[in-house]
């Protein structure tokens, strides 16, 4: 990855406001999801985004919930 990717990537500190409309822009341009819906508040069920994406082999519809998180995860 370029390095000013990973800059911006560690420069992001605040998870909601930066880093999911970041994560939104990635998801809505990757032809691979077919939809997501960002989850994210009281009711999200442990996961911030799901996503869906199309297997092109069998033609089924894959769910993914994505945990979004800045800096270290406490130990």
């Amino acid at each position: 990855m370029e390095q000013w990717k990973l800059d911006k990537l560690r420069s992001v500190s605040d998870e909601v406001r930066e880093f999911h409309p970041l994560l939104a822009a990635v998801f809505t341009n990757d032809r691979t999801i077919s939809r997501f819906e960002r989850t994210h508040g009281s009711g999200e069920m442990g996961a911030d985004f799901v996503l869906a994406r199309q297997d092109q082999t069998l033609g089924d519809e894959n769910f993914v919930g994505v945990i979004v998180k800045c800096g270290d995860l406490p130990p």
